[in-house]
């Protein structure tokens, strides 16, 4: 059941990125995403009270509020190297399955195998052959090391708390920590101009809300070195979204065979 929960988060996920692509050539990344999570927060607030409790131990503050730092953190690099080279920060953010089965052992209660390594290894090989990576960024290494990073932190605050209570408090924390970044811009206005379209803004929200449920739900219940590099199966989904539903079909070629190999590592992954 958690393999499925991961798959629906995947998609919405792709779905939402895909359909925000043209926005984001308008604005900025940071105040898209301040805006951004600050409404699927609200979209999260019904579950947050529902199962509202409020978490004692300080584990699980300690993480959470790593963990939203670490997301604000993680989206400026990522803003910044997509700026400067936007192939190869996506390629080498794409690296963080291998970051997340070395370094989750070591932290939580979860076993190395060979066939996480595997699997991962294909994850990655396909993530860097369906951005045809043509060169290294810093940035984007970086971006997977946190991202890695931030599932192991997610992990540990699930421990002490549940899925309806813990997205939102990680979503508001990370909407804050980024609102410095989106204010000291010199284009004031983005944060205005990013409620021009409040219609499809309200829809991606909905879907990284459901996105977010699915994620969270799944990362509760089974480890975090299967559901981490299992939802790296997006990339399969962005690229049947973007051939399909946006047109996008220039170099199909080689996303079709970094998909393949994605969808291998999955499989893998899956049954290790």
């Amino acid at each position: 059941m958690w393999a499925v929960l991961v798959c629906i988060s995947a998609f919405f996920n792709s779905l939402w990125t895909a359909l925000s692509q043209a926005r984001l050539r308008q604005i900025s990344a940071i105040s898209f995403a301040i805006v951004f999570r600050a409404l699927t927060a609200l979209f999260l607030l019904p579950l947050f009270v529902y199962g509202f409790e409020v978490p004692r131990h300080p584990i699980f503050w300690a993480a959470t509020i790593a963990s939203g730092l670490r997301e604000a953190t993680q989206v400026v690099l990522l803003s910044v190297g997509v700026r400067r080279d936007y192939y190869a920060t996506y390629s080498m953010y794409n690296t963080a399955p291998i970051f997340l089965v070395l370094l989750a052992p070591a932290v939580l209660p979860e076993r190395l195998s060979l066939g996480l390594l595997v699997g991962a290894a294909l994850i990655v090989t396909g993530g860097l052959t369906f951005y045809r990576v043509g060169g290294f960024s810093t940035h984007g290494l970086l971006c997977a090391l946190f991202s890695a990073v931030g599932t192991i932190l997610n992990k540990i605050a699930l421990s002490f708390s549940t899925w309806q209570f813990f997205p939102f408090v990680l979503f508001v924390i990370a909407s804050v920590s980024l609102l410095p970044w989106g204010l000291r811009r010199r284009r004031r206005g983005d944060l205005r101009q990013t409620w021009r379209h409040p219609g499809l803004l309200v829809l991606l929200a909905f879907f990284s809300c459901i996105a977010t449920i699915a994620y969270y739900s799944a990362l509760q219940v089974a480890p975090a070195t299967r559901v981490g590099p299992l939802w790296r199966i997006n990339l399969l989904f962005a690229f049947v979204i973007s051939y399909f539903l946006l047109r996008e079909r220039s170099d199909w070629q080689h996303r079709l065979i970094g998909g393949t190999l994605i969808l291998a590592g999955c499989v893998v992954v899956s049954v290790s």
